[in-house]
């Protein structure tokens, strides 16, 4: 994820709980974590969250009973949870929930999937950045280390700026596939 989001995570299972907090902090993103549904409605009433990750299956509110809360305040869900069973699926999902994973899962698909819903949503700002290189497709710009670069004096017509973003895009992605081989 190429900016810092706020993530609500709701999930009872401590350990669980750190790895998806450990995994969406390494991303980039900012973590609160709740271990029962009370305190996750109490964050997401005072926190602004750009994404909650909720068990169905939480001690106080369960999942479901929270999907109110969050809908109330704009912030979209993913669950997650051992309740594999289609209704469970089916119900979170009309209810209006962008995703629900079963677990086990893998960390690196919810963080994906995680970032195609902030992408749906609107809240991802559409640059990729590798290293202190940041690529934004919407603004046609190239930034080094925070700074605009000083290449050409035109701006790029947005075919350019696409091309552009999609070879950092791909670079990205072959920078962490090398690092996550090694």
């Amino acid at each position: 994820m190429e900016q810092s989001y706020r993530i609500l995570i709701a999930e009872d299972d401590e350990p669980i709980a750190e790895l998806v907090s450990m995994n969406f902090s390494v991303a980039g993103c900012a973590c609160d974590m709740a271990a029962d549904g009370f305190r996750a409605a109490e964050l997401a009433r005072t926190v602004p969250y750009d994404l909650a990750i909720l068990d169905v299956m939480l001690p106080g509110l369960d999942g479901f009973e929270l999907f109110d809360v969050m809908r109330a305040r704009d912030i979209p869900v993913i669950y997650l949870s051992a309740k594999c069973d289609t209704p469970s699926k089916v119900r979170g999902l009309r209810m209006g929930a962008e995703d629900y994973v079963t677990k086990p899962f893998d960390v690196l698909e919810l963080l994906v999937r995680a970032e195609k819903v902030l992408a749906r949503r609107g809240r991802t700002d559409g640059s990729v950045s590798l290293g202190n290189v940041r690529v934004s497709e919407e603004e046609r710009t190239v930034l080094l280390g925070g700074a605009p670069t000083s290449g050409t004096r035109r701006t790029p017509s947005p075919s350019s700026a696409r091309t552009c973003g999609r070879r950092a895009r791909k670079a990205a992605r072959g920078h962490r596939e090398r690092r996550c081989a090694a």
